[in-house]
């Protein structure tokens, strides 16, 4: 019996193992099913090689940059630094600028001054195929392409993005916050396989990017004022914690300037509420219209002040004649050459003129009148032609 049990033994033993090398062999083959893997990240380091070799990235962005080579444009701004814009449909291309540009130059067909956004005109037969779009909610890390302007034409070079973030900018909107990296206001960012990210934009001290939806709407609003540089003066933002439009800014030319404040919470324009900081800013260009504010826990109905006799030109009474205390942007008194400070001599034939004498040679004026007007600081003087639109 001793040995029949030890024999049984021995079975059962071999019986187990054997069963437990097949449970293992099993699970290699037919893994349990678990959670599903993240999609892999966009063109993640990773898979640029084994070891991301910087000479690939150089390659990847050598090929790029032919085939957006038809979609990118070079021209000066206005202080004679190059920059870039990107063609925007089959006519126009979309820029970022440092400085509130003048419309006077053929080229730009709309500026928003309250961003620094120009549209200008660019139309190219036949139009290059358009570019596909990338609007991430979230990504990283990952390379992209940065098109930058540069003293020897644009150029891409790679760029490593720690991480991209969607988040609210009160200047602009929604934008993608930016870790990692350091952007250039003013260029563009592709993915290495093409597709369009955003234009690079100043935010809070930093760089974000306007992208997606956000950034077709800052375009298509400047598409919609074919006059370019009509701006209110009111530069409005929302933050995240707050429903409301926020006024951030009035400048001294506006309108609004003796009407609204920063910190006004503006509830409605006209007879509605904006949807939208761009919406609002369009309402408010409007000679008539009448905005509803909060002021701390007082609610005021405000309308901007009637339009001066000399559009964009804000006098102050002052001995030897009036003073110019402001001058809006593109306005009749801005391509004349006027400059805040200035002091008026002479308008028109009126010699030491004062802001209602101004205001009642202007009015007087007919429509293509030129008037001539000397003005200048201390003992230097220039002689200057207002032309009435």
């Amino acid at each position: 019996m001793v040995p029949e049990s030890r024999e049984l033994r021995l079975l059962l033993v071999t019986i187990g193992a054997s069963l437990a090398v097949l449970v293992g062999l099993a699970r290699l083959r037919f893994p349990a099913a678990g959670p599903a893997a993240p999609p892999p990240q966009l063109l993640p380091i990773d898979r640029l090689g084994p070891q991301a070799l910087y000479e690939d990235l150089v390659r990847a962005v050598a090929r790029l940059e032919t085939r957006l080579a038809p979609h990118l444009v070079e021209r000066t701004s206005e202080d004679g630094r190059p920059a870039l814009a990107l063609l925007w449909n089959s006519t126009q291309a979309l820029a970022w600028s440092p400085l509130p540009e003048r419309a006077s130059d053929p080229r730009i067909l709309a500026v928003d001054r309250g961003r620094g956004l120009l549209l200008l005109r660019h139309a190219i037969s036949p139009p290059p195929a358009a570019l596909a779009e990338w609007s991430p909610e979230a990504a990283g890390p990952i390379y992209l392409a940065a098109a930058e302007p540069g003293p020897g034409g644009w150029a891409l070079r790679p760029v490593y993005v720690g991480r991209l973030r969607a988040t609210h900018s009160t200047t602009w909107g929604g934008v993608l916050a930016v870790s990692g990296a350091s952007l250039t206001p003013g260029s563009f960012l592709f993915t290495l396989d093409g597709r369009r990210l955003g234009l690079v934009v100043p935010d809070a001290g930093g760089a974000a990017v306007l992208a997606g939806s956000n950034l077709r709407a800052h375009a298509e609003s400047l598409a919609r004022d074919p006059r370019g540089a009509a701006w209110s003066g009111v530069r409005l933002g929302r933050t995240p914690s707050e429903a409301r439009l926020i006024v951030l800014s009035v400048e001294d030319w506006s309108a609004w300037a003796e009407r609204l404040r920063a910190g006004d919470s503006l509830e409605t324009v006209g007879d509605k509420a904006p949807a939208s900081s761009l919406e609002a800013e369009e309402a408010l260009r409007s000679a008539t219209a009448v905005a509803q504010v909060r002021r701390g826990n007082a609610r005021l109905q405000v309308r901007p002040v009637g339009e001066p006799a000399a559009p964009g030109l804000r006098l102050a009474d002052a001995p030897g004649g009036a003073r110019v205390v402001a001058v809006a942007p593109d306005s009749p008194a801005a391509r004349s050459g006027l400059h805040a400070g200035d002091r008026l001599s002479a308008f028109d034939g009126v010699d030491a003129p004062t802001a209602a004498d101004v205001a009642r040679r202007y009015g007087a004026a007919r429509r293509g009148d030129r008037l001539v007007v000397v003005a200048g600081h201390g003992r230097e003087a220039r002689a200057l032609v207002l032309e009435k639109p």
